[in-house]
């Protein structure tokens, strides 16, 4: 019989992380971190070290945040979240 509970939907946009890159590291040193965590820029905020990145590797949206998370050379790597109206009412 079929459950009649689903899955939430992810509250992130799947593939996606939003990536700081300390002051420090030049764009050579980024694109290296990047491709070694099979991560490609989609697109750069106005902060020039603030980045919106695409995944095309094995690794999940979550593992891959802790991964580049943990790296000296990156200030935060967190899920691209997808926020409601609702969700401002919080």
């Amino acid at each position: 019989m079929p459950s009649s509970h689903k899955t939430p939907p992810a509250s992130f946009v799947p593939q996606q992380l939003i990536i700081r890159f300390k002051n420090h590291v030049d764009p050579e040193r980024q694109k290296e971190i990047l491709e070694k965590g099979h991560a490609r820029v989609i697109s750069r905020f106005n902060d020039s070290q603030l980045y919106l990145v695409e995944l095309y590797g094995e690794s999940g949206v979550e593992e891959a945040a802790v991964y580049f998370g943990q790296l000296e050379d990156i200030d935060f790597a967190e899920p691209n979240h997808i926020l409601s109206k609702d969700d401002r009412k919080k």
